[in-house]
This record gives structure tokens, C-alpha cells and sequence, in this order.
């Protein structure tokens, strides 16, 4: 086992009219498995901010904050400690829109 894992934020709607969502992801392991996520998330375009940290979990519960574009990301480590670099991308986004009326993405 000597590559990194690989890990996915599962797609999520293009938009969403409550706060509490789910978001999921899954991570591959082609040697010791995965032994933890690291998942952050970032509103508008701002700064990623840490979500679920070491977790074993494969989904979680999120609370919108505020209304607008959330984008997740994932990075899966494995029981060897060869981690998955965050690459700063999205790999999955949604519209929170939980004012009335709702608007249109």
C-alpha cells in the first residue's frame, strides 16, 4: 500500500429550501483501508472551514448558517496514514434558499 486513498462528496441538489441537510460521501482504499474523513465545506466562495474532523462516518447532518452557496470537500486517510490531499475544489454544491419566497438558482 504505498498510493493514498480516494474519497467523494456524494452530488448534492442544486438547491435546497431548509436549513438542515444531509451530506454523504465515500472514500477507496486499494491496500490498509480507510481508517478516517476529513470534510470541510465553504460558503460563497470564502475560506474552507473544517466540518468533520477524523470522523468514521460516512454522512452527516449540516445546518446552513446563512443562505447561499455551500461547496463540500472530503479527503479520506488510511490505516497507514497516507492521506488524500484537499485539492480546494468543490466536489459537491448546493443553494440554501430558506427564506420566503424561494427564489431560483
Amino acid at each position: 500500500d504505498s498510493e493514498p486513498p480516494t474519497s467523494e462528496v456524494d452530488a448534492l441538489p442544486p438547491s435546497i429550501s431548509e436549513r438542515i441537510f444531509s451530506v454523504s460521501w465515500r472514500g477507496h482504499d486499494h491496500g490498509s483501508g480507510i481508517w478516517y474523513f476529513d470534510v470541510r465545506y465553504r460558503l460563497n466562495g470564502g475560506e474552507w472551514v473544517p466540518w468533520q474532523q477524523q470522523t468514521l462516518a460516512s454522512s452527516a447532518t449540516f445546518v446552513a448558517m446563512l443562505d447561499g452557496v455551500y461547496e463540500f470537500e472530503v479527503r479520506a486517510v488510511d490505516r497507514l496514514g497516507l492521506q488524500e490531499t484537499f485539492a480546494a475544489l468543490p466536489e459537491a454544491s448546493t443553494i440554501v434558499d430558506a427564506r420566503v419566497p424561494f427564489g431560483q438558482p
